[in-house]
């Protein structure tokens, strides 16, 4: 019979260094003539360009796909130019050929034979080895080159300095001098924020962005005609500041004149005192916990709202009736609700419509939703048990791995322990000795990693005998009512969080609504009331919350 053949091929950064050919086509024109004279059928090409990855990286498209393939029983053998195509890193080679493996799939790669032999298995490991040392030597060498420049007292910033500064070359020095135009700016936003603008004490830095902004002083963006970025100007005016640019200027150090990367220090000019900019820091640190908006408050979906405008999400926030004047002429806000807002203002984008709404009320229709969805107990136990198969089917490429990753372990323990026996035997010299068990430690190490890495992603991801426990018991608690007593909130942020409750807040023809979902059930549309502490359902929906 026939063997049925897909083809592999990956680019990299240095591919044209690399001899059978300078890109993809290539490769997979090698790999084709190489099936051709095994006489393969070739069912499949895929091609993989991972120039913005890693060849170490793990989770590359047209391997996995490569792989769901091999699982599926669609191909006998897979085809690659060399070793150093299907991965740079030798953990990652093992576990993928014996995924492969223990589908019932081949590997064979066009330059090179790697026979099914003790010596022909430690060639390959070696050469994967030898592939994996080249990488990271790569690696190495650029971050000594970059630590050499940064301990010479050289800035490299990539051709972004911060605002307020040019980089410029002199004497074969890179270094930052002060662009008076901007350090105006930044001078006046610590002033601000430390002694404040003649009309009274220390500017927050909410106030310092709201007068910069009415003030039209140009940002970063504006200045430097940044394209691509987060601060491209795609979604705000000229002069147009944020809450988080004015706060990165309070906490960068540059400013005082200590410029860092990497944990070395590179001294610039400063364009503060370091007294100013240390009592910045202290206002900061001090504000985190007496500023008014961060009295805490109970918000039950915080972290867990989305703005149905944007995909963003949507911050907790407090909201004011109304501002009076005190005694002492300072405004006084007066603290009437909580509100969920959305804060594409902090994300890179454009939101057309942002959404606000009272958080009370969302936090009571979440939870109305969650007391009518537990009281049908067979029902949403059902549903539990349907989301807990679901997510194990999701996991069960990762519980493979782990199988593959434990037999490689293993086999390479074993390896490692035969080299030393014959090292007692005195079968082998030591340099051989040393030289011979290299492979499999290198394994080893790459093989545990990834086993760490796979096993804390399973534990987060998975549902635990005692997690659903958990989640059954308090399902009955809110069936019975308990949960609805005061003093619950810790308890009911815990259901809220092991059933991944989210909200998206919507316009509908004019009317606000939310729709909210979780691992047992998705709600109808719930129409926005902001006169009352709870939900309505929308007309069109029938009330009930529906499973799955």
């Amino acid at each position: 019979m026939t063997k049925r053949a897909l083809l592999y091929g990956r680019v990299s950064g240095d591919d044209k260094a690399k001899t059978g050919g300078a890109n993809l086509r290539a490769q997979l024109d090698l790999c084709r003539e190489y099936a051709k004279k095994q006489g393969y059928t070739i069912i499949a090409e895929l091609s993989e360009d991972d120039r913005g990855a890693s060849g170490a990286a793990f989770d590359l498209p047209q391997l996995s796909k490569a792989m769901d393939m091999a699982r599926n029983g669609e191909y006998d053998v897979l085809i690659a130019r060399e070793l150093d195509r299907l991965s740079r890193n030798l953990a990652k080679q093992l576990i993928v050929e014996e995924e492969l493996k223990r589908s019932g799939v081949l590997i064979e790669y066009a330059l090179y034979d790697f026979p099914n032999t003790p010596e022909g298995r430690l060639n390959k490991n070696m050469r994967g080895m030898l592939a994996e040392y080249e990488r990271e030597k790569i690696a190495q060498r650029m971050i000594r080159g970059t630590r050499r420049i940064l301990e010479a007292g050289n800035t490299n910033t990539g051709g972004k300095p911060p605002l307020g500064y040019n980089e410029v070359i002199t004497d074969g020095r890179r270094g930052f001098v002060i662009r008076e135009s901007e350090a105006a700016t930044i001078r006046i936003i610590f002033e601000w924020y430390t002694q404040g603008d003649g009309t009274g004490g220390p500017l927050s830095i909410r106030k310092i962005t709201r007068k910069l902004t009415g003030l039209r002083i140009p940002t970063y963006a504006d200045l430097r005609k940044t394209n691509g970025s987060c601060v491209e100007k795609t979604h705000r005016k000229y002069g147009e500041w944020s809450l988080t640019s004015v706060s990165a200027i309070l906490g960068n150090e540059t400013y005082a004149g200590v410029w860092r990367r990497d944990n070395i220090a590179v001294e610039v000019p400063a364009i503060v005192d370091k007294a100013t900019w240390d009592m910045a820091q202290e206002l900061k640190e001090r504000n985190k916990y007496t500023a008014p908006r961060n009295t805490k408050h109970e918000y039950l979906l915080q972290h867990r709202m989305v703005c149905g405008g944007c995909g963003n999400a949507m911050r907790a926030t407090t909201g004011y009736s109304g501002v009076t004047k005190g005694a002492d002429g300072k405004n006084i806000y007066k603290r009437t609700y909580t509100l969920y807002k959305c804060n594409t203002r902090n994300f890179c984008g454009h939101c057309a419509n942002p959404i606000t709404i009272r958080a009370d009320w969302a936090d009571n229709a979440a939870w109305e939703w969650l007391t009518e969805l537990f009281q049908d107990t067979a029902a949403w136990q059902q549903a539990l048990e349907e989301a807990r198969l679901e997510k194990e089917t999701q996991l069960l490429p990762r519980r493979r791995e782990l199988e593959s990753i434990a037999v490689l372990i293993t086999e390479n323990e074993e390896a490692r322990e035969r080299v030393k026996q014959l090292f007692y035997a005195k079968h082998i010299t030591l340099d051989e000795y040393e030289k011979d068990k290299q492979p499999y430690e290198s394994a080893l190490v790459g093989l545990r990693k990834e086993q760490a890495r796979l096993e804390a992603l399973v534990a987060e991801q998975d549902f635990s005998a005692a997690q659903m426990q958990s989640i059954v018991e308090l399902g009955m608690e809110v069936r019975d009512g308990i949960l609805n007593a005061g003093g619950n909130f810790g308890k009911r942020r815990l259901l809220i969080d092991m059933l991944d409750v989210t909200g998206k807040a919507t316009v509908i023809d004019g009317q606000k609504t939310l729709r909210l979902t979780c691992v047992v059930g998705k709600s109808d549309r719930i129409e926005y009331t902001s006169t009352s502490r709870s939900g309505r359902r929308a007309a069109a929906g029938h009330g009930r919350p529906s499973p799955g």
